[in-house]
C-alpha cells in the first residue's frame, strides 16, 4: 500500500525533518520525523535553546495525540540530549 500524501496528517512547519512514511497492519500510514531535526528546526526557527527546544517538542509535538493518523518520531540513530543530560 502507498500512502496518499493528501491523507497524511503532518506538523505545520516541520517538513525538513521529516524522514519517511511508517506503515502499521490495520492502521493508516503516518508521517515519520526524525527528532534531532526537529529540534534544530525549533532552535533556528524559533529561536529556543536546546532545553527549550526538546521541551516544547516533547509536549506540545510527541505529547500531542491526534488520532490514528498521529506523526510518529524516530531517535534511533540521533537521540535528544538536553544541556542537563550531558553534565551528567
Amino acid at each position: 500500500m502507498i500512502a496518499d500524501p493528501d491523507e497524511l496528517t503532518t506538523a505545520r512547519g516541520l517538513d525538513d525533518a521529516i524522514i519517511g512514511v511508517g506503515y502499521r497492519c490495520g492502521q493508516p500510514p503516518v508521517v515519520v520525523y526524525a527528532v534531532e531535526r526537529v529540534i534544530e528546526i525549533l532552535m533556528t526557527r524559533d529561536g529556543m535553546s536546546n532545553d527549550e527546544a526538546i521541551e516544547f517538542f516533547e509536549f506540545n509535538i510527541e505529547g500531542a495525540w491526534m488520532g490514528n493518523t498521529c506523526r510518529y518520531t524516530d531517535e534511533a540513530t540521533h537521540p535528544r540530549q538536553s544541556a542537563r543530560d550531558s553534565a551528567e
